[in-house]
């Protein structure tokens, strides 16, 4: 009668943690992503301030983040069989602060295949930024706060040398240019 009791109480601990278990993943499952992202950032980085955007890209999760120390983030976000998400890997970090209108860097990094142009925009009358040096790509704009954007494209191969860049207002004036001479391509 013992061994009955025993395997009884047995089965229903076990039942009652695979219960538990499975409630704890339908309620991380059902969390909106910008909570998952936000809660994978904060823990990766006590700097972490806000979530700027995300961007899915060839299967992976990116994150663009600012950071207390005005620095933008991006990083690459992974399923975490304990967490549900957390940061793989660091793709790149730059200043946000810049006395540029339109600050831009280029990623190739080919550890984890991240092709990527991005900056900061520090003038609100930007509306569009194209990157002409790959097929006049029209890039990707986000707005940090009144002043400032963060803008990005993701490319398929390699950045394309010379980087050819120009932004422009909301009818098309062209605000910013960065390359080489107009005709001396």
């Amino acid at each position: 009668m013992f061994k009955i009791k025993f395997h009884h109480v047995l089965i229903i601990l076990l039942t009652g943690c695979l219960i538990i278990i499975l409630a704890r993943n339908l309620f991380e499952n059902s969390k909106p992503l910008k909570i998952k992202i936000d809660e994978a950032l904060t823990d990766y980085d006590d700097n972490y301030l806000r979530t700027i955007t995300n961007q899915f890209h060839n299967d992976k999760l990116y994150a663009f983040y600012e950071t207390i120390n005005n620095n933008l983030k991006v990083v690459s976000l992974e399923n975490d069989t304990i967490k549900s998400l957390s940061v793989e890997e660091l793709i790149s970090e730059s200043p946000m602060l810049s006395d540029r209108v339109v600050s831009w860097q280029g990623i190739g990094n080919s550890s984890s295949g991240t092709n990527l142009l991005y900056g900061i925009i520090n003038d609100p009358e930007i509306t569009q930024l194209f990157v002409e040096s790959e097929d006049n790509y029209s890039t990707h704009i986000f707005k940090v706060d009144e002043a400032r954007a963060v803008w990005f494209k993701f490319l398929e191969d390699r950045v394309n040398i010379p980087v050819i860049i120009t932004a422009t207002d909301r009818t098309g004036n062209e605000k910013f240019y960065f390359g080489p001479e107009r005709g001396n391509l």
